[in-house]
């Protein structure tokens, strides 16, 4: 094939102002009829039909507007210049930028005099994460029940979307699993533990004075330090934390030997029963005191044999234990004083494991209004065990179903329970089996919206109009697995109920109320995690003898440290943009050696750094994403600048040509160039050149970032070449200047991540007729920077969000 010009970052690139000309249907007939006519009718007619595409048979614009899908298809073959073929006429610059301009516009259009389509939402499933929140919320529990389903398929980025989340006979037979188990351990006489979890010390976090570590005597407290685990109790109600600990009268001495000796004689103590002991430990949940315990003295080796145990109440959840050093309560305040100055010349707390278990007793701790109503559920001399399970199903279901029963609905769910009483079931166990019915109920498991009901605001609705509003229930189904991947809560219930929800202004104070609830960690981790693909990072490695200083640990930490920039860009309500442009992130003390940023304490927490002065800005700088853009054993600037043309600013090349060689067989026959050289030589081939061109100058401004995004100079001890031209005329030095470059294209980016926005809002890819709500969306959040809280009440306030189509408009 023949080189051509590289269409695809002219369009790219060219001003909004020219993007928003309006679109002229006569232009079918003046340039794309004639070209279709002249360079594409050869191959693509009625009685060859190459690659199935006819294209003779469109005569008339409406017959492209009736089929986009096509011509996006053929738009993209001629944006990447692999049609026409090699050996074909090549047509006109002039000519062919004018059809893919009209095009463009052409593939996006929609009838301004006709309403316009909010699109239709497939019913689908709950995905691992909805099911598991779903479950914990309803019940006030936390039980990775999900867990043990297959992996979610994934659409258009997101694993939420109907299309894709097909319900298999092997899921279904999960489904009744998950829920036996579940009803089993609600009721407290689950045949195995419910939470029995190990740590071992050294697997503990700290704070304060940095603790001794070894593999086979623990870690070893002095005065200052605390250690601190976050466990996941999944049932409310008493459960008890025990701890092998040991006490050392002993201080830690610099001198190796008196140390040595020391140890030495510990290995041949014994416990004295009759001994003191020589510090206690205090145990806390979160920031409660649960309790003190006595340690007595001993040593690593006998310290399995030292166990206390205290007991707690707590809900359902991640909870904080703490574990810090105390003194003995015979000691004065003296002896105390004395020993704070010198902690480490301080009586020692070693430590070998913390086990959590339970719960002993449920419920001890708040109850949910179902959990409750599940297990003190019965009969009694005022109410007959149908009246008993009636009431109890009704309080179930309405939640679980997420909207009100009927009461033939109702009536199925008694008609069951009586049934399985008939069988010879007690009371309880018809409940619990009534209590899976429900659970395994496509009303449970799947997420669908009936038509309009008096929930909704009817002065919408007009006669043969093409959307009506959702139901107010289904709206508040959207509006909580969007912002929480969980069921609504009470107050989302009763605006439903109530038919407010429905109301724009109390649908975005709503949004707002959810935003600021700890559960919208769910959208931030999903979305984000999901758009800029971190969730792939887990599966990501590097060669170690390349790349000393990759661990897993770091690797945990660059992930960490994105989540919590765009959490803070959420929260904080930042401008949109600070995703590109930012000068700060999140660094521990790791991290900031990492990037070579002074300042930051060895042992210090995750905070707000200053990127000012430093080579790196914003998210395409973080290390998290260049290592997901690369190999394991070096960077690939086509990679990265494919990346950034699909995920930021919206632009999906297409697929390579066959028959193009690897590059490692270029690396290989010149291993002594640069890789910016290799590549050159690699795209030799004429039709590689186009999308190569765009992709690799993008990638190679964030070449001086190496694979696992460690700054460097040189590669193959020749200096970074990180320059680069773009067929707009910008050209660019660094990093840094061709990130302000794409920071010109804010409304492009902005309108692209809404449209990723709506995307995991409600479940289903953007189509051409969205366009009317995103540009909405852009305009009404452009006074104020388009910052992403606004964007995410505009996405909810947009009429794709509160309404669905009745027939799909053109």
């Amino acid at each position: 094939m023949k080189a051509v010009l590289p269409i695809v970052i002219v369009i790219l690139l060219i001003p909004d102002c020219v993007r928003a000309e309006p679109f002229d249907p006569e232009g079918f007939r003046q340039q794309v009829v004639p070209f279709v006519s002249r360079h594409c009718l050869d191959c693509h007619n009625a009685e060859e039909a190459e690659g199935e595409l006819n294209l003779s048979r469109f005569a008339k614009v409406d017959d492209l507007l009736d089929n986009r899908k096509v011509w996006e298809n053929v738009l993209g073959q001629l944006k990447a210049g692999a049609m026409p073929p090699d050996g074909m006429p090549r047509p006109e610059a002039e000519q062919l930028n004018a059809v893919v301009r009209w095009l463009d516009l052409a593939v996006v259009y929609v009838d301004p005099t006709q309403p316009a389509d909010p699109g239709r939402v497939t019913v689908r499933r709950l995905n691992r994460t909805e099911y598991n929140n779903t479950i914990r919320d309803l019940f006030g529990v936390s039980l990775p029940l999900a867990d043990e389903f297959p992996e979610d398929d994934v659409g258009y980025g997101f694993d939420n979307i109907g299309d894709v989340l097909s319900v298999s006979p092997l899921r279904m037979e999960q489904y009744l699993n998950a829920a036996e188990k579940l009803t089993a351990m609600l009721r407290g006489y689950s045949d195995q533990p419910v939470y029995d979890e190990f740590i071992e010390a050294g697997h503990l976090r700290f704070n304060g004075v940095r603790p001794r570590n070894s593999s086979d005597r623990g870690r070893e407290l002095v005065p200052g330090t605390e250690l601190y685990s976050v466990f996941e109790l999944p049932l409310p109600g008493e459960y008890e934390v025990t701890i092998n600990a040991w006490g050392d009268e002993h201080p830690i001495e610099k001198d190796r030997k008196q140390n040595e000796r020391w140890l030495e004689a510990e290995s041949k103590f014994r416990i004295d029963p009759d001994a003191k002991p020589v510090v206690e430990a205090t145990l806390l949940c979160e920031d409660r005191a649960i309790g003190h315990v006595p340690v007595l003295p001993g040593n690593a080796t006998t310290s399995l044999k030292q166990s206390y145990s205290l007991r707690f109440t707590a809900q359902a959840g991640e909870h904080v234990i703490r574990i810090r050093h105390r003194f003995p309560r015979e000691m004065n305040q003296e002896q105390v004083a004395s020993h704070l100055k010198k902690p480490l010349l301080a009586p020692r707390l070693g430590l070998r494991q913390v086990q959590v278990r339970g719960p002993i007793q449920i419920g001890d701790a708040k109850l949910t209004p179902a959990h409750r109503a599940f297990v003190t559920a019965g009969s009694s001399d005022s109410m007959s065990g149908r009246e008993a399970a009636r009431n109890v199903l009704r309080k179930i279901a309405d939640r679980a179903w997420r909207r009100p029963l009927s009461e033939a609905e109702l009536d199925q769910l008694v008609g069951f329970f009586e049934q399985q009483v008939r069988a010879g079931e007690s009371f309880d166990r018809a409940l619990e089996l009534t209590l899976q019915s429900i659970l395994i109920s496509p009303r449970f498991l799947m997420l669908y919206e009936p038509s309009f009901n008096a929930g909704g605001d009817s002065s919408e609705v007009k006669p043969g109009q093409a959307a009506e509003p959702i139901d107010a229930f289904s709206l508040a189904s959207r509006l909580s697995y969007f912002l929480w991947s969980s069921m609504p809560d009470e107050e989302l219930f009763e605006l439903a109920r109530t038919g407010q929800l429905s109301r724009p202004d109390v649908l975005a104070q709503q949004a707002d109320r959810l935003l600021r609830d700890k559960r919208s960690d769910a959208m931030i981790d999903g979305f984000f995690g999901q758009w800029l693909e971190l969730r792939k990072l887990s599966g990501a490695s590097f060669d170690q003898n390349l790349f000393p200083q990759y661990s897993t640990e770091l690797k945990d930490n660059l992930r960490q440290e994105t989540l919590l920039f765009v959490e803070s860009l959420v929260r904080e309500n930042r401008p949109a943009l600070e995703l590109l442009v930012a000068d700060y992130s999140f660094l521990n003390g790791r991290l900031a050696r990492f990037y070579g940023i002074d300042g930051i304490g060895r042992k210090s927490d995750f905070q707000r750094v200053s990127l000012k002065g430093s080579q790196r800005q914003g998210v395409l700088t973080h290390g998290s994403l260049l290592m997901l853009t690369s190999y394991p054993n070096r960077t690939s600037p086509t990679r990265r600048g494919n990346w950034i043309l699909e995920a930021i600013l919206g632009e999906e090349p297409p697929p390579p040509p066959a028959n193009v060689p690897e590059l490692e067989r270029t690396q290989a026959a010149a291993p002594d160039l640069s890789l910016r050289e290799q590549l050159e030589q690699h795209r030799v081939n004429p039709s590689c050149v186009s999308c190569h061109r765009t992709m690799d100058a993008i990638g190679f401004g964030f070449e001086n970032f190496d694979a696992i995004g460690r700054w460097r100079d040189h590669d193959k001890d020749r200096p970074i070449d990180s320059a680069g031209d773009l067929p707009s005329g910008e050209s660019f030095q660094s990093s840094r200047e061709l990130i302000a470059i794409l920071s010109k294209r804010e409304e492009d980016f902005v309108r692209h991540l809404s449209g990723k926005l709506l995307t995991f809002a409600i479940g289903r890819g953007v189509e051409y007729y969205d366009r009317v709500a995103l540009d909405e969306i852009v305009q009404r959040t452009k006074p104020r920077s388009h910052r992403f809280q606004d964007l995410i009440r505009e996405v909810v306030l947009s009429r794709p969000f509160r309404m669905r189509g009745t027939t799909h408009a053109r």
